[in-house]
């Protein structure tokens, strides 16, 4: 599978009908809160909650200010087997992609399949799960060097 950019994320209030002006608790008509601010179940209305994003400081229902510059996304594959723990399970597929933490873009992007070695043939299902072919690991490097590749492409 080729690892790329995502569409760009919707924002968190998309869909969702404004906060309202009025003071805490002074909702719209047959809206009934729980003492918290929350609207109960049933209410004719439903309030947007606050933006929450990980490593970031709050500083309004739709900003955050980042902690950080960016952020490495990983997304592992390994094998895996029908109904059966595979153990020791081994990375079969070694993506990163960096973002960058206030645009939200795509930065850079390594991928690498990676050989097992405990379990070196795929499962049938771990190839309809993943889509990655028997051929491909089969010429990957083994995890100490496609870590070390990781390591040199993002140092």
């Amino acid at each position: 599978r080729a690892v790329g950019p995502s569409p760009p994320a919707a924002p968190a209030s998309e869909g969702l009908p404004p906060r309202s002006s009025g003071a805490e608790g002074a909702g719209a008509p047959g809206e009934a809160e729980d003492g918290a601010g929350r609207a109960e179940a049933g209410a004719s209305e439903v309030r947007a909650a606050p933006m929450i994003v990980s490593a970031a400081r709050s500083v309004g229902p739709e900003v955050a200010t980042p902690h950080f510059d960016g952020f490495a996304v990983l997304d592992f594959e390994a094998t895996c087997d029908d109904g059966v723990r595979v153990k020791p399970q081994e990375v079969i597929e070694f993506p990163i992609v960096l973002v960058d933490a206030r645009s939200g873009a795509v930065v850079d992007e390594f991928r690498t399949y990676v050989r097992p070695v405990h379990h070196p043939r795929l499962t049938a299902f771990c190839t309809k799960l993943t889509g990655i072919q028997q051929g491909w690991v089969d010429e990957a490097p083994a995890w100490s060097e496609a870590l070390a590749q990781a390591q040199e492409t993002h140092n």
